[in-house]
């Protein structure tokens, strides 16, 4: 059985067609207005309500972990589908105010890489009670919100980047076994490890500060410390365009290179086992020592700042490295600044020295060509003579003229002698040679 369609049924496909757009037009709107990324994070977990000085603890397996803070007493994480949160309370004493740090050991190209067991004080816990947010997960990409007073804040992973930026109240501490760990504008108390990977900070100023790797390189730029002890056993460190304040400022590494970039006064020594000790100053510092083990007073001096490694170099300048004009022989930390993402100085072309204005001169020789004697007369060498032009074959010598043969003379039939052919001129002036016998016979 066939219904026919009328023009009502026609007229609600139209509207049901019309609403359905709508609700697209509705979504796109949403979007372009800002209420999309309301609903795209609609399922962040937020455990709100915390007292002063909370404690953040984030452990995973591998992943990628932000952290930034806010002011409200609330730790929000955008995605929780692959972690699970919870909250508790501790009571803060004296023995809970040192945070062990574990030995690590990992394999590298040029053998075993071991770190040894350490401790790192926190002195922004005081004693008493506080909660503690502790995050959990096994592979999770998560960005995690903390309030800025927040007393301690770890990140532990196993495999994968930590990124902590604006938080300068407490004391933080992170360990990544491989991966890396990116500092921006962090300020406080902090212990940063990384046994296969880099480690950066910009922006930044340190009350005390702890850092160490593997075989990662350590990079700095624009950061200002009050203490600070920066390792490494196969990587490279450079703190570019740094300031320092009283108190223990030390950077080695064991097979590294080693650059310290001021901006302020300080008194740098440095010291290269296998390597030499570079400098590149403007003027005003004063230099002293060889190429192994030098000292440096930077800006009429200050704070006292050691720099060693054991089989790399020692690089010492002003500012940033970026702005001088530095030999081939800064390659090593030309490279350590470039693989790190930062601006790398250009190669200054070798400039030959100029010589004194009251040394001698050496004579100037130029090349001329030996003249030759002029030869005697008597021994005067003969000219050359050149041997007579050779013949032409017969067969290229030109043919003489063939005599002109004499043409026999013709009888006339009727008896006469025949008439002598005309030369041209008589031929052209035939009276001429009438009047030649005329006056023969009247002479």
């Amino acid at each position: 059985m066939t219904r026919e369609i009328t023009p009502c049924t026609l007229k609600a496909v139209r509207k049901l067609r019309s609403a359905r757009g709508s609700w697209y037009v509705a979504i796109l709107a949403a979007a372009a207005s800002g209420l999309w990324p309301a609903l795209a994070h609609a399922q962040a977990q937020t455990l709100t309500g915390l007292g002063p000085a909370p404690i953040v603890r984030v452990v995973l397996g591998s992943g990628e972990v932000n952290v930034r803070t806010w002011d409200r007493s609330a730790v929000e994480i955008d995605d929780p589908s692959n972690v699970t949160a919870r909250r508790f309370s501790v009571e803060a004493n004296a023995e809970q105010s040192t945070i062990p740090i574990l030995a690590g050991r990992i394999q590298s190209p040029n053998g075993p890489v071991e770190l040894p067991e350490e401790s790192f004080a926190v002195s922004t816990l005081a004693p008493g009670p506080h909660d503690v947010v502790a995050v959990r997960g096994q592979d999770a990409n998560i960005t995690v919100m903390v309030p800025r007073n927040a007393a301690l804040v770890t990140v532990q992973m196993g495999k994968g980047n930590i990124s902590l930026s604006d938080y300068r109240q407490g004391t933080f501490v992170t360990r990544v076994r491989n991966g890396s760990v990116h500092l921006q504008g962090v300020g406080g108390d902090g212990y940063v490890q990384v046994m296969r990977g880099p480690i950066s900070a910009d922006a930044s100023s340190f009350n005390r500060l702890r850092m160490r790797s593997g075989t990662g390189d350590i990079t700095f730029g624009n950061c200002h410390s009050k203490q600070i002890e920066v390792t490494s056993v196969r990587g490279s460190i450079d703190y570019d365009g740094g300031t320092f304040e009283p108190g223990l400022a030390r950077f080695e590494s064991q097979s590294g290179s080693v650059g310290l970039g001021v901006s302020g006064g300080a008194q740098l020594a440095a010291h290269a086992t296998g390597g030499r000790v570079l400098t590149a100053f403007d003027s005003g510092a004063q230099v002293s020592g060889h190429d192994g083990e030098q000292e440096v007073s930077v800006g009429g001096g200050g704070p006292l700042v050691t720099a060693s490694s054991g089989s790399g170099s020692v690089y010492l300048y002003n500012g940033q490295l970026a702005s001088h004009h530095v030999s081939a022989d800064w390659q090593p930390l030309r490279t350590t600044l470039q693989s790190a993402g930062r601006p790398v100085p250009s190669e200054a072309a070798p400039v030959r020295a100029a010589a004194p204005h009251n040394a001698t001169q050496p004579p100037v020789t130029r090349r001329t060509r030996p003249i030759a004697p002029a030869p005697s007369k008597v021994n005067a060498p003969q000219p050359r003579r050149l041997p007579p032009a050779a013949r032409p074959p017969a067969q290229m010598r030109p043919r003489p003229a063939a005599p002109r043969r004499a043409e026999p003379i013709r009888q006339r039939r009727d008896g006469r002698a025949p008439a002598m052919r005309r030369s041209a001129p008589e031929a052209a002036n035939p009276g001429r040679r009438a009047q030649g016998p005329s006056r023969a016979r009247s002479g």
